[in-house]
C-alpha cells in the first residue's frame, strides 16, 4: 500500500513539474514582453561591462591609457559617465592620450639619442685605450692606459 502511495504521488510530481515548467517559461515569455527580462539582461551586460572596463582600466597594459580609462576630477572614469559629459570627458581624454603619447616618443628619442652617446664615447674610448697600449712604454703611456683601458 505504502508504494502504491509512493507511485501515485511520484507520478503527480512529475506531472505537476512538467505543468511548472510550461508555467515558467510562459512566465518568462509574458516577462520578457513586459520588459522585465530585457532590463534583468540589460544590468547584468552592465554590470559585466563595469567588471570588464574596471579590470582594464587598472591593467599595467596599453589599454588602461586610453581615453575611456580617463580619470575625471570627480573621480569617475570616461566609461563610467552618460550622454553630453562622457562625449565633453571622451574629448579631454583622448587629448590627454595624445600629449602622454607624445611625450612618450620624445622620452624614447632622448633614450636613443643617450645610448648613442654612451656607444660613441665607448668606441672611442677603446680607440684610445689601442692607440696608448700601441706607444712605447712611457709615465704618460701608463697614466693614458690607466685612463682610458682602466687597467
Amino acid at each position: 500500500m505504502k508504494y502504491l502511495i509512493a507511485t501515485l504521488l511520484l507520478a503527480t510530481i512529475s506531472l505537476a513539474q512538467a505543468d511548472i515548467s510550461t508555467e515558467i517559461g510562459k512566465a518568462i515569455g509574458n516577462s520578457a514582453a513586459n520588459g522585465t527580462a530585457r532590463a534583468i539582461a540589460e544590468e547584468q551586460r552592465k554590470v559585466s561591462q563595469a567588471a570588464l572596463m574596471t579590470a582594464l582600466c587598472e591593467s599595467e597594459g596599453s589599454y588602461s591609457d586610453s581615453a575611456l580609462c580617463f580619470m575625471t576630477p570627480q573621480g569617475k572614469r570616461v566609461w563610467e559617465l552618460e550622454g553630453t559629459e562622457r562625449a565633453y570627458w571622451m574629448e579631454v581624454g583622448q587629448e590627454h592620450r595624445k600629449e602622454a603619447m607624445y611625450q612618450k616618443r620624445q622620452d624614447q628619442k632622448r633614450q636613443r639619442e643617450k645610448t648613442k652617446q654612451q656607444v660613441d664615447a665607448y668606441k672611442i674610448n677603446l680607440q684610445l685605450c689601442q692607440f696608448w697600449r700601441d706607444q712605447p712604454d712611457s709615465e704618460r703611456r701608463r697614466a693614458k692606459e690607466q685612463e682610458y683601458c682602466g687597467v
